[in-house]
């Protein structure tokens, strides 16, 4: 279970910043949720991980090993090094975080070398794309064609607040983004809408599925009937079906 963690834990209170820009800050008490609902890897590739100050991400990835919860990516384009990796069924599984809002660090090298290892799956991570908007940008896509052109097997995004459309380029699927599972974004509904994706690698390629979810009172939950219909139709309403993936509604 991986999830983007949007900010920096902290083991201490970190004073309000009265700046333009929000600061998002946790107290050390969210590592003990994250590991109460069996999170096992968390994302730090975004622009807020570092809201606790320069030593602050580092401290965030401390408190979740203490739980062995690992911590990919960070602020920095260097930080793709940091990935998180799981072993099951005969297969390695990789997870690589891309913050892409400062510039767009290239890892297809990176992506190529973990491919090497024909047992090696490769997810990436990134954190890219325009706030607010339905359909992804033709950068996401220029990009996200270019690592699964060096060896990626889906990408599956965040940052944009809402859910973004899906796609299969090379038989592999792109998820462009997920939405908010819990942000106080309460002024809209598209941004208390999420979407949680589930599946399997199999010896075919792999086996998806969506759960949408929605916030009420910053809570969130799964959506069901008509407006679980309507979001999974949202996501993979340009996809078809092919014999490398099912989609499962």
């Amino acid at each position: 279970a991986l999830i983007n963690l949007e900010g920096a834990i902290s083991s201490t209170r970190v004073k309000p910043d009265p700046g333009p820009t929000f600061k998002f800050v946790f107290p050390s008490e969210t590592v003990g949720v994250l590991k109460y609902l069996h999170i096992n890897a968390v994302s730090l590739a975004n622009n807020h991980s570092i809201n606790a100050g320069s030593g602050g991400e580092e401290v965030t990835r401390q408190l979740l090993s203490k739980q062995n919860i690992q911590a990919i990516g960070g602020w920095s384009g260097v930080d793709t090094v940091r990935t998180a990796t799981f072993s099951g069924q005969g297969l390695k599984l990789t997870i690589i975080g891309v913050h892409m809002l400062l510039d767009i660090p290239d890892i297809q090298d990176q992506i190529s070398k973990i491919k090497s290892d024909p047992d090696q799956r490769v997810i990436i991570f990134p954190h890219w794309g325009v706030e607010y908007e339905p359909r992804h940008s033709a950068q996401q896509e220029r990009v996200a064609h270019a690592w699964i052109d060096a060896g990626a097997d889906m990408v599956i995004g965040s940052h944009p607040h809402v859910i973004q459309d899906a796609e299969i380029y090379r038989g592999k699927p792109i998820i462009y983004s997920l939405g908010n599972l819990l942000f106080d974004q309460d002024w809209s509904v598209p941004t208390q809408q999420g979407m949680l994706i589930g599946g399997a690698f199999t010896d075919d390629g792999v086996e998806l599925f969506g759960l949408p979810t929605i916030s009420k009172n910053h809570q969130p939950e799964l959506a069901r009937g008509a407006l679980k219909q309507n979001l999974l139709q949202k996501l993979w309403s340009s996809i078809t079906p092919s014999d490398i993936i099912k989609i499962l509604n």
